[in-house]
Formats: C-alpha cells, structure tokens, sequence
C-alpha cells in the first residue's frame, strides 16, 4: 500500500476509471486509422477470446482473463522492471527514462502491432501512477479494468455478439 493512503485510493480510482477509458479510447483511435479490419494475429485471437467466454463460466474468465494477468503483468513490468530501472531513490529524469522503458518493454510482450500504442499508452499511465503512489495496487486495478472491458461489453451485448463475432465473414 502506498505510505499516503489518501492518495493511494486516489490514484487507484484513477487507475480503474483510466484502465476502462483507454480500452474504449485505443479501440476509438485503431477504428478510425484502420477501420474495421484486423491483423489475422488480431483475428486469431479475437475467436480464441470469444470461445473461450463462450465456454467458460463469467466468473472464471473474469479471473483468468482480467485478475489474473493484471497481478502477473503488473507485479513484472511496474513492481520489478520499473523499480530496476528507475532505482530506489532516482531523480525525476531517470524515473521518466524508466517509466518509457517499462512500458515499451509491456507493448512488446503483448506482440499485437495494432494495439501497441494503447498498450504502450496503458503502460506509461500506470507506471506513472505506479511512481506517484508508490504502490502496485492502482496499476493492478486499472490494468484488470482495462482487460474487463471485452468481458463486460460481451456480457451486456449478450449471446447475439457470440455468434455475431463467431460468423462474420472474413
């Protein structure tokens, strides 16, 4: 937990109310360069994402897809890669030098070239929330809001965006 607790539940509403508007922002930004064509990687796994919520009870692909690689991913690239970059005690250069660092390192282990720059963009925001609280918890957070975004847009679209996505023509 961060030593200001007052900031630390600041920072982590930020984090959830960032994580859930950069999803919707990044897929805004990608549908408005590229409209609505996709990389065959992209494809790939959008029909993996959509089977397995098909085929999973919510409760699970909550967690296996939103808390899960969010504790993961944020306790490596925020919590470990940040901190050995930036150090413990780091002027505000070295701490920015490592916050781009660790979030270009987080847009290329998710090897997706279209969502690179919302992924970077998700990276920068939560090490900079990861700086000022000095804490992990907000980058978690918004990192799990960010991922349940599909979850939730699937959920309220209902079974009709399982088989709308399952057989579109390609």
């Amino acid at each position: 937990p961060a030593p200001d607790a007052a900031r630390g539940r600041v920072a982590t509403w930020a984090a959830a109310l960032a994580g859930g508007g950069l999803f919707f922002l990044g897929a805004a930004a990608r549908l408005a360069v590229r409209g609505t064509g996709r990389s065959a990687e992209a494809e790939a796994l959008s029909r993996r994402l959509f089977g397995f919520m098909r085929d999973t009870p919510p409760w699970q692909a909550a967690l296996l897809v939103s808390v899960v690689p969010a504790l993961v991913e944020e306790t490596f690239f925020r919590g470990w890669i940040l901190t050995a970059f930036a150090g413990r005690s780091s002027p505000a250069g070295r701490r920015a030098f490592a916050n781009v660092a660790q979030a270009a390192l987080f847009a290329l282990f998710h090897m997706l070239p279209e969502r690179m720059p919302q992924t970077f963009a998700l990276g920068l925001l939560l090490g900079w929330l990861t700086n000022r609280s000095r804490s992990i918890l907000p980058a978690v957070v918004g990192h799990a809001v960010h991922n349940a975004m599909p979850l939730a847009l699937v959920a309220w679209a209902g079974a009709a965006a399982y088989d709308a996505e399952l057989v579109r023509p390609h």
